[in-house]
């Protein structure tokens, strides 16, 4: 059966990513332009590295771990990905697999933060 999906899709799984050894002054980064627009980053002198030294990097992480990673670790690295993976593991039990027929539709912002996300979630799909 083909189900309509909507997912709601929030920055916490780029703010998951960052690890220990990355600067301590990503998440503040992150936090103060997380509702800024592409150009109001890339106007501000103290903040145009965000899209370039900090989201690039995460995102390209992200995308290595979800094509890599098994199943059951994936549902920790975010509340976009756990809901998902409650739905075809959880509520249907069924397995989850590339091509599913379902159809998706994600709700993100538009700022920079909220359409990595949501690409990355979308390639997950």
């Amino acid at each position: 059966m083909h189900r309509l999906v909507i997912f709601t899709v929030v920055t916490s799984l780029l703010t998951n990513e960052i690890e220990d050894e990355d600067p301590k002054k990503w998440i503040l980064d992150l936090n103060e332009t997380a509702k800024w627009t592409q150009a109001e980053i890339e106007k501000s002198s103290d903040y145009s590295h965000i899209s370039s030294q900090i989201i690039v990097p995460l995102r390209n992480r992200l995308e290595k771990k979800l094509n890599n990673s098994d199943m059951l670790g994936i549902p920790e690295m975010s509340a976009d990905l756990n809901g998902i993976y409650g739905l075809y593991y959880g509520l249907y039990d069924e397995q989850f697999s590339k091509g599913n027929p379902d159809m998706h539709f994600l709700i993100a912002t538009d700022t920079p933060q909220g359409q990595v996300t949501a690409k990355i979630v979308n390639n997950f799909l």
